[in-house]
């Protein structure tokens, strides 16, 4: 047996520590908690559904199968990269580490292991280990995903395929182990601290989250896009991007194979090379070292002092004692509590200090801070100015995520400290009390959080100044805004997760598993935020709390906010008290044990941390009851769903009536966010049938008097009153005239309403579309915020539980008589009396009649000039700055945006006049309100517009269309500006109908306005631009199974918004070019008179779908085969090209060159593309290209052939942006000098 070469090789000393891991693993608590978290998040994601957004979104369409080889990738990709590393690191870089701690390192010399194989066996055994882990939890993950019931009306299952679930282990996981595993193992040698052991993985876990995984701009080169993919050491930019990002279709996700390119596969290579190189520096460090002790220093040196001292102090003390500054002071006192809270906490600090991990995690949180912070892109994925606020905010989850894995580790490995280096006995002895020695520890702690906020601090100084030195725009740095936002905010968070910690180690003694156990809390508590379980009571870590307005400042729900840190602070006061009355001071005998268990003494154990617990029940039970109370609450959504309940089936599609008159007075009280409404609406029947009853929806957040019908007063409180009488059912006021209105009869009902927006807490949202603030107003007739809504509301109500698929339109609905999209279909005539502090300017639809001023309190009356359909209030505490024609009303902190929003105002109203019909309001406004959401409308000259999503944008100035100086770059200000005055004529003078194709009339024309404003104001450069950045939002936001022609979406689908916004946008764009820019108009400026408020049919008014728009173009059409080509192809189809170029030969012709090549239509669609050859840039910044245009369709490769006079460098599809397509990126190729 001995011979036996296989057992020689077996019994070979590098097998030492395998065998001993594979025999002793399931001992390991920490290895347990692996094995059932990897367990639980297969469970997870199979109960709860998640998986990559494939399939139809209609019952019964065609569906992602769970266990495709995509989605097993996708799921598992996740799991790896957020959890594998945190187990990796552990198992790989803390074995070598106890064996210091055990003192046992040295007896390595004498045995047959040399120092290198240690560190290989050491590292051999933990992989081994691991690999063990997950084939145990792949074997579940395998029983989860082929026994698991499911509905096949909603997913579905392939046939079993065991590489579909190994092939992700070998992709992903088998790299990143052996990667995260070898640098921890090599960082925990070299600097002996065990905290630094998990440097990697929180690096890894942090970066990716909040950049490397997800920040893809647009505008990324794509070569830096690859160089992102190579560096991640998880994969999961590289899965992502290559094959989530753009929608494949679940026809690709059910029958591919996830197959690594070139550049992954060698990447792959490196990270495990790496991770070997790293366990063999291990070795080689452990060789350099540990043949004798570096820390002693020179023997005879240190034997010289200690003679020295000896001599001058007349006493003996021993060597190490003396190099260590001589014999400890003698203790005649016990120490007090701030005596020795103050010892300890000097101890640690002093030891944190001389951590290296402090001055590692400090830069690199100033790095983290600052990409999060300078990177933070915009709409359309523009730069956005800075402030103190957006930069605190904007770095609060990520310093909340790291601190609390930074003071996870750190607060473990302080509390075993004493144990690690054999003094625990001696320090749990010594007449210290426990609280003064967790004090002290925690305080320690803090140190390290002040570090890191000071860190992320100085990053916010930095991009600031850095900003204010390109811009010329000078943002002040405020301290109190920092301190209130990373210190008064962000302090309860690691108070009580340091409490937390402390507790659990008190309560399990093993320092592992309070690793594993906290992970676990943090992964959970990460899903529960993920999915909407938390609220202001239970998010402990406020994650995504902090929504920063510089209008508003947190004030939106500081209350709840706050009562979510004293809560924090309450339950942190309860972990201390509860860890101290379980600190382990002294080991106890089975007696010991005997005695505590007694009942007295079990009281008396848990008096005081029940005394702790009241103020977090009490505060618990305040917040839970105003959060349940709150317009967020559960007793709302359960009203919701009555109203939804009881009306639906009687009132969905039931034809309004006509709203001829609105007449009414709101009150504004900021201060205490309130509103009262007075009012009369005058309604009439201009249907041919009688209508008996007559629906109103009134907001959940008013309570409602003095009803009236036709002068007559009446209670919807009560039932069987006598008519005319009002009926609430269930939120819906049923009107109920004296006799049932006939044709053209009209009645007049009077209301008072009184409420307050927000009417309380929300449930953990920072943010609200409509509000009544002390920071701006913004009220709508969309919804019933401040009076009520004319009929039943769809779409209230309605969750998961009572969801229905898309409605099925006929193809020919445009032929019949259709509804308004949006909005009654009779117009009104508004006056609003509206009552605000003297010191705002409130702006409502229409124009001003009268104001008047009294006791710090303006009413002003406002009246329609023409009737409308949609009217609103947005104001606030604002200054004006006035263009030709036009107003922007501005909070002076915000005002950087102000000239260029001017501008697009006065130009949208001119040029738009003339594209498409004269405006016919007085007034053209844009007010700002605060960003407690992110949008802008358009209603009859008054266009609200949130502070963040323009005001904020960095400053573009148009720049010269001769050069390249400004390409790239986009004034957003001013395309969002010119988008919304696009529905001045787009949903205001045409509204579009309620079916298939009818958005489009809203949202795809004022989209192709803003394009033709941008184009025409600021140059092709920047309209190239927009076009480029619709083009990437469509293709990566599309869904390829779910996708319907522009005249089939209705919004009610996946992926609707992308096609109703980008590529609406982009069809009509291309429209422009194949009819000529003045036929279209034309053909516009035909469909705006014919459909300006709507269309008399028999029946009520007729408004305008898709189709319609296409009649009024097509007779202006030069080319009508073109034209119907095109719209069959773009409008009434989806195609959607997507180019393979192959670059064959670059060849010198005299003192020209040609290039030679092929090009592959490997998407949809047949379109004449150009490709152009360039070369490089001159010194007159002009680039010299020279282009060939080339018929494409779907199918073989096309040759092409380009010829010019300059060097080639690069060859490119479509440079000019002229037409929608996929992996525009993928078709540009670098050409080899000829």
């Amino acid at each position: 047996m001995a011979s036996n070469p296989i057992t020689r090789f077996l019994c070979a000393p590098f097998w030492v520590y395998p065998r001993l891991e594979l025999a002793t693993f399931w001992k390991r608590p920490l290895n347990i908690i692996m094995f059932a978290l990897f367990a639980l998040m297969a469970f997870g994601f199979v109960a709860g559904g998640v998986q990559v957004r494939a399939g139809s979104a209609d019952t019964g369409g065609p569906k992602l199968a769970m266990n495709a080889a995509f989605n097993l990738a996708f799921v598992d990709v996740l799991t790896f990269a957020l959890f594998l590393p945190f187990f990796v690191a552990v198992a790989c870089g803390m074995p070598v580490l106890l064996d210091f701690d055990r003192r046992i390192h040295r007896l390595i010399a004498a045995t047959p292991l040399s120092h290198l194989t240690y560190a290989m066996s050491r590292f051999a055994g933990a992989i081994a280990v691991v690999a063990l882990i997950l084939g145990a939890w792949l074997i579940v993950q395998i029983g989860l995903y082929q026994l698991w019931p499911i509905d096949e009306t909603e997913r579905t299952r392939a046939a079993f395929s065991l590489s579909a679930y190994v092939v992700p282990l070998l992709l992903f996981a088998l790299p990143l182990s052996v990667f995260t595993g070898g640098l921890s193992m090599w960082l925990g040698v070299r600097t002996r601290q065990p905290v630094l052991v998990f440097a990697l993985p929180v690096v890894i876990v942090v970066s990716g989250i909040f950049f490397v995984w997800n920040f893809s701009p647009e505008w990324l080169p794509h070569w830096v896009d690859r160089l992102m993919m190579a560096l991640d050491p998880t994969g999961v930019r590289w899965f992502m991007n290559t094959f989530i990002e753009e929608d494949r279709g679940v026809a690709f996700y059910n029958s591919a194979t996830v197959a690594p390119d070139a550049l992954f596969a060698f990447s792959r290579i490196a990270f495990v090379a790496v991770g070997f190189a790293a366990v063999w520096a291990t070795g080689r460090r452990l060789e350099r070292t540990e043949h004798r002790d570096l820390r002693v220093g020179n023997i005879t040196q240190l034997l010289a002092d200690a003679q020295r001292a000896q001599d001058a102090r007349g006493e003996t003390q021993h060597a190490s004692i003396a190099a260590r500054g001589g014999n400890p002071a003698a203790i005649v006192q016990v120490p007090g509590f701030v005596f020795s809270t103050l010892h300890v906490f000097a101890l640690e600090t002093r030891a944190l200090l001389r951590s290296p991990g402090v001055w590692l995690f400090g830069p690199l949180i100033l790095l983290q801070t600052w990409a999060t912070t300078s990177f933070r892109d915009g709409p359309l994925d523009t730069e956005l100015l800075m402030t103190t606020g957006t930069g605190a905010a904007g770095a609060f989850n990520t310093l909340t995520l790291l601190l609390c894995f930074l003071t996870l580790f750190y607060t473990v490995e302080s509390l075993v400290r004493e144990e690690r280096c054999g003094l625990s006995a001696i320090f749990r002895a010594a007449p210290v009390s426990t609280a003064a020695v967790l004090a002290g520890k925690v305080l320690a702690n803090a140190m390290l959080a002040l570090v890191i906020i000071g860190a992320a601090s100085l990053a916010i100084a930095i991009v600031l100044a850095v900003q204010a030195f390109k811009t010329g725009i000078i943002i002040p740095l405020q301290a109190s805004v920092l301190l209130l936002v990373l210190g008064v905010l962000l302090a309860p968070t690691l108070i009580v997760w340091c409490a937390f910690t402390a507790f659990l180690y008190a309560l399990l003694r093993n320092r592992f598993v309070v690793y594993g156990v906290a992970l676990g809390v943090l992964i959970a508590t990460g899903f529960a935020t993920q999915f909407g379980y938390l609220n202001w009571l239970t998010s402990w870590h406020m994650w995504s709390g902090v929504q920063w307005s510089e209008l508003d400042r947190l004030a939106f729900m500081w209350d709840a906010m706050v009562m979510n840190r004293l809560v924090a602070l309450a339950l942190a006061g309860f972990f201390i008290v509860a860890t101290l009355s379980m600190w382990p001071r002294r080991l106890p005998d089975l007696r010991a044990v005997a005695d505590r268990i007694r009942p007295a003494s079990l009281l008396r154990a848990l008096m005081f941390p029940a005394i702790a617990a009241m103020p977090v029940v009490v505060l618990g039970v305040y917040a839970g009851k105003a959060i349940r109370d709150g317009y967020q609450g559960a007793p709302q959504r359960d009203a919701q769903r009555a109203y939804w309940k009881r009306n639906s089936q009687t009132w969905e599609d039931v034809p309004s009536l006509a709203l001829d008159a609105v007449d009414a007075e709101v009150k504004l009280f900021p201060q205490t966010r309130s509103l009262e409404v007075t009012g009369t609406y005058t309604l009439r029947n201009p249907h041919l049938k009688s209508v008996a009853e007559i629906p109103l929806s009134v907001g959940a957040h008013f309570v409602s008097s003095e009803w009236t019908v036709n002068g007559v007063a009446t209670d919807p409180t009560k039932n069987d009153q006598p008519l005319p009488s009002i009926e609430n059912r269930s939120g819906l006021y049923v009107i109920q005239p004296l006799q049932p209105l006939a044709c053209n009869e009209s009645l007049t009902v009077s209301f008072k309403l009184v409420g307050a927006l927000p009417n309380g807490w929300s449930r953990s949202s920072a943010g609200a579309s409509e509000f009544v603030l002390p920071s701006g107003v913004v009220l709508t007739s969309f919804t019933a915020s401040f009076l009520p809504v004319l009929g039943f509301v769809d779409g209230v109500g309605i969750d998961e539980r009572n969801g229905r698929d898309a409605r099925e339109y006929p193809l020919d609905h445009w032929k019949t008589r259709v509804d308004p999209g949006f909005g009654p279909a009779w117009s009104t005539k508004v006056r609003l009396m509206v009552e605000g502090p003297d010191d705002w300017i409130i702006n409502v639809v229409g124009v001003e009649k009268e104001s008047t001023q009294q006791d710090g309190r303006r009413r002003t009356l406002w009246e329609t000039e023409h009737p409308v359909r949609f009217f609103n209030i947005v104001g606030g505490p604002l200054l004006a700055s006035k263009g030709e024609s036009t107003t922007v009303f501005h909070d002076a902190r915000t005002a950087h945006n102000v000239p260029a929003m001017v501008s697009a105002l006065d130009a949208a109203r001119k040029n738009y006049s003339a594209w498409f019909g004269a405006y016919p309001w007085t007034n053209l406004r844009v007010t700002q309100f605060p960003a407690l959401a992110g949008y802008a409308q358009g209603f009859p000259g008054n266009i609200s517009f949130s502070e963040g999503i323009g005001f904020m944008s960095l400053p573009v100035q148009s720049g010269d269309d001769d050069d390249d100086s400004d390409a790239g770059e986009l004034d957003v200000a001013f395309y969002i500006v010119a988008h919304e005055s696009g529905h001045q004529w787009w949903g205001n003078i045409v509204t579009p109908g309620k079916g298939p194709g009818g958005n489009i009339i809203s949202e795809g024309l004022a989209e192709f306005s803003a394009l033709m404003l941008l184009h025409h104001e600021r140059g092709e450069k920047q309209a190239a631009t927009l076009r480029r950045r619709w083009e990437a939002q469509y293709v990566q936001g599309r869904s390829a199974d779910n996708e319907r022609a522009i005249n089939r979406i209705d919004g009610s689908r996946p992926g609707d918004q992308v096609v109703t916004y980008q590529r609406a946008g982009w069809a009509f764009w291309m429209l422009r070019s194949v009819m000529g820019e003045a036929a279209m108009l034309a053909g516009m400026q035909d469909f705006v008179v014919r459909w300006r408020d709507g269309v008399a049919m028999e029946g009520g008014l007729d408004f305008p779908l898709i189709e319609d728009f296409l009649a009024s173009l097509r007779p202006h059409a030069p080319d009508s085969a073109a034209f119907e080509a095109f719209v069959n192809q773009w409008i009434l189809g989806t195609v959607l090209p997507e180019f393979e170029l192959t670059v064959e030969a670059t060849e010198l012709d005299g003192e020209s060159y040609i290039v030679r090549g092929t090009i592959q239509n490997i998407g949809t669609g047949e379109v004449n593309v150009v490709v152009r050859v360039e070369g490089e840039v001159g010194a007159d910044k002009i680039t010299p290209h020279s282009d060939s245009v080339v018929a494409v369709a779907p199918g073989e490769p096309i040759a092409f052939e380009v010829r010019c006079d300059f060097v080639p460098a690069r060859a490119v599809v479509d440079p000019d942006v002229a037409l929608l397509l996929a992996g525009r990126k993928r078709s540009e190729k670098s050409l080899a000098k000829p």
